[in-house]
């Protein structure tokens, strides 16, 4: 970018300064936020990081007055934002410990993030984590934060560091003195980021998502300290908004409650199908009578509005029960969308006529596009302004593969 030697309220810039108490985003952690400032200037920091040269850069933007190269500013991070990122990162060195527990001494950090709002934490491992397992590791890591076990940060030599056992990023480069994080009696990690001083000021842990990102590489997302009451919080009006849709006294009632509704969906599933049936058992006497006949052969062109293709599909197996000479082509318009069903008699199959094909031919005037088997196949219209069209010349391109 530009470089300037002056900047105005709403200007954004990235300062640097001869010497700064913000972190600069690193090792997985992200930077500090917060304010410079002195009597005529406040500057609001969104972001920190270090450039080739690790010089820190400080992403910012003028609130107020007129910054100028060389001015004196007071430098002052974010509180609240330093705590809940330190809060994630020791937590995210107490879930590796736990994993190796748990898991075996082949999890190794693949990579990590952690900012204020949780840890995503990657790690070596050949299978998907059981409920079990996450649960023995998530149980693990908040026995340790209830101890309230002292977490200390100490620099010594690399040599010293590997003596006492304390776990590096695999093919990382190290100089001779190290910062080695240790939460006492469980973890030791060579570690360049904040952290809390006592495990307990984690709060508690919570695992809330664990997926796949790569071959033999798995991601744990979790939560600590406030972002676990705010999860908490989400959950309670989450249950309570269900106790009004569901229009029931307290959230004990719901698990009860979705399962008498679930029970009441299935029996009025069972209802539709039935009805579904009848409707069926209706319209083939209806169509049947209004078929085209080539050469012995009955062709049934129908479209159905607000239908649904399970219920074409009835249709066409209550014809196929009544004659096996027959080709039927129907159609749904459904909320904006079709569908086109065609549906051949077995015995017609073998005499050149393809389900998948015709469909296909006929969708494909209304911008559409489907297959199936010999016998039945399905295909989705895009232009329901030509459907009609395409409906109308179906029986001219059932003649041409008679």
């Amino acid at each position: 970018g530009e470089s300037v030697k002056k900047a105005s309220v709403g200007d954004k810039v990235t300062i640097a300064l001869d010497k700064t108490p913000f972190y600069a985003e690193s090792g997985g952690q992200v930077g500090d936020i917060g304010t410079l400032a002195n009597n005529s200037l406040s500057i609001s920091v969104t972001d920190t990081h270090k450039n080739d040269s690790s010089i820190y850069l400080h992403t910012s933007e003028i609130l107020s007055g007129t910054v100028s190269l060389n001015d004196t500013v007071t430098a002052e991070i974010n509180a609240d934002f330093r705590a809940s990122v330190a809060r994630n990162h020791t937590g995210a060195h107490l879930l590796q410990a736990a994993l190796r527990k748990v898991l075996g001494n082949h999890v190794e950090q693949a990579g990590q993030l952690v900012n204020e709002k949780e840890i995503r934490f990657d790690f070596t491992h050949f299978s998907s984590l059981t409920k079990e397992e996450l649960s023995e590791v998530e149980t693990l890591v908040n026995k340790e934060i209830l101890k309230a076990i002292p977490v200390t940060t100490k620099e010594m030599s690399i040599d010293e560091a590997k003596k006492i056992g304390a776990m590096a990023l695999f093919g990382e480069k190290y100089g001779n003195i190290v910062r080695v994080v240790n939460a006492e009696g469980f973890s030791k990690e060579l570690c360049g980021g904040t952290h809390v001083d006592n495990s307990s000021k984690l709060g508690l842990f919570k695992i809330i998502s664990s997926n796949s990102v790569a071959s033999g590489v798995r991601r744990i997302v979790a939560l600590t300290g406030l972002n676990i009451l705010n999860l908490l919080n989400n959950y309670c009006n989450m249950a309570n908004n269900v106790v009004k849709i569901l229009k029931i006294s307290n959230v004990n009632e719901i698990e009860t409650n979705c399962q008498h509704l679930i029970n009441k969906f299935k029996e009025k599933d069972k209802i539709i199908e039935q009805l579904n049936y009848k409707i069926a058992n209706f319209e083939v006497n209806s169509l049947l009578n209004k078929s085209i006949d080539i050469n012995g052969i009955k062709i049934i062109v129908k479209k159905f509005n607000n239908s649904s293709t399970d219920s074409l599909k009835v249709i066409c197996d209550k014809v196929k029960d009544k004659i096996d000479n027959f080709v039927c082509i129907l159609s749904n318009v459904n909320e904006g969308k079709s569908t086109i069903v065609v549906s051949v008699g077995e015995s017609l199959t073998k005499n050149n006529l393809h389900a998948g094909k015709i469909v296909k031919e006929i969708s494909q005037l209304a911008n559409g596009n489907g297959g199936g088997k010999p016998h039945f196949a399905t295909a989705g219209i895009k232009d329901l302004s030509k459907l009609d069209f395409a409906l109308n010349k179906s029986v001219e391109i059932i003649e041409k593969y008679l």
